[in-house]
């Protein structure tokens, strides 16, 4: 598992590895530097000195410029200090770096021909002179380091909190239906961007959101009116039936046909009540329901429209009351059982009822088709689209499948 890092923590492991292989570089670069600009200038005026001064003095001659512990010169290697007599001899025309005591002595045995005498030019400098000079410009260079360093830190805290405000204003976007300010102290465009994003998207979604309310509430206002403009016809439909059953001499084929149309207008005044049912503007109450007994009321509803169903129950049966609202509940099962009353292949339908699920089955000749844009395991009528409507408005979850002929309908209550 990656272990999670914040970007302020991040920074200040990068910089900080940063600043010691800066450091550790300056160091080597300074110390290189300095050995090899104080090897360089003095290899070329020993070179020069002893050309010069071999040339103008003798053996035996008083050297003008010698200046103890500074710049000595010297005809033969007996002539040198006892301290260096012990490095003799030592290669000729060829700069040599030796310490002693507290100093640093370059010396170069000079010879300018076979059988000229070796002329000796020392050096000396101070070592201590020397690491006082070194260390102050690496103290120098480290406090810029340093600073650099420091302002590393601050670009790093910078960035942090500019990032550091992104979740929370995320949080506060995500629990608002519309776009919010942007944080001002955020100062980069580029992290200006993203979030004018987000808000452009939010804002989207609320228009859509908007749009999907209002097509809902037009769709409710429609099948109320559709629904309150049946009852009219309707009545007079059956007003018009009510009087044309009283008379006596109607003939069979027209009485067939009038029990046909009373029973479509029956139909068409059920749908109406159901339409208005499912879209009344007032709360609706809940209450026990005693399941067996909706289910025996639709049967009873299902035998006078000449339509049989035979109940078998799957033993045991668990679940004998809900809360709901009886009428939605009642039409809720009355849908399921006229559709299944519809396509039962055998007039029989199976009802298991246990604590959190309600599942009724039928055994039908063929898969039901769907009309096209609906699901592969799912019919479409005004039936099922009550059924669906009625178990949202319960809070039911609605499960629809066909296999191996046959048709069942779960209706789940957790």
């Amino acid at each position: 598992m990656t272990e999670q890092t914040s970007f302020l923590r991040f920074l200040k492991l990068q910089l900080a590895g940063i600043f010691i292989v800066m450091s550790l570089i300056v160091v080597c670069l300074l110390t290189y530097s300095h050995y090899i600009g104080l090897d360089d200038s003095t290899d070329y005026y020993i070179q020069y000195e002893a050309e010069t001064l071999s040339e103008a003095y003798q053996p035996n001659d008083e050297i003008i410029e010698f200046d103890p512990q500074v710049k000595e010169y010297y005809f033969s290697a007996k002539a040198l200090p006892d301290a260096l007599q012990s490095f003799m001899p030592l290669p000729i025309n060829t700069v040599h770096l030796i310490e002693l005591n507290s100093h640093l002595v370059y010396i170069l045995p000079y010879k300018t021909h076979k059988n000229a005498p070796v002329f000796y030019v020392l050096h000396y400098f101070d070592i201590d002179t020397q690491l006082s000079d070194f260390n102050r410009l690496a103290i120098i260079s480290l406090v810029i380091l340093l600073g650099f360093f420091i302002y590393l830190n601050y670009l790093g805290r910078r960035l942090a909190s500019q990032f550091g405000t992104f979740t929370p204003w995320i949080k506060q976007l995500a629990t608002h239906s519309t776009p919010l300010p942007l944080p001002k102290n955020v100062a980069f465009d580029e992290l200006l961007a993203p979030l004018n994003l987000l808000n452009q998207i939010k804002q989207e979604n609320a228009d859509l959101l908007l749009q999907q309310q209002q097509a809902v509430e037009q769709k409710t206002l429609f099948l109320q009116f559709l629904a309150h403009e049946l009852r009219t016809p309707i009545a007079i439909q059956q007003a018009a039936l009510s009087r044309l059953a009283q008379l006596d001499d109607i003939e069979e084929e027209v009485w067939q046909t009038f029990c046909k149309v009373e029973m479509a207008t029956e139909k068409m005044k059920q749908l109406s009540q159901r339409l208005l049912l499912l879209w009344q503007s007032t709360p609706l109450e809940s209450c026990l329901v005693d399941v067996q007994a909706s289910i025996k009321h639709s049967l009873t509803t299902l035998s006078q429209r000449e339509s049989s169903l035979v109940i078998i129950y799957d033993q045991p049966m668990q679940l004998t009351n809900l809360n709901v609202n009886p009428e939605l509940w009642q039409l809720l099962i009355d849908n399921i059982l006229q559709n299944a009353a519809k396509y039962s292949l055998d007039g029989q339908v199976n009802i298991r009822l246990s604590d959190a699920q309600i599942c009724f089955s039928n055994q039908i000749a063929a898969p039901i088709k769907p009309v096209q844009g609906a699901a592969k395991t799912e019919s479409f009528g005004v039936g099922l689209f009550i059924i669906k409507q009625v178990c949202q408005q319960l809070a039911i979850t609605l499960n629809i499948s066909q296999s191996n002929h046959y048709y069942r309908v779960s209706l789940n209550f957790v």
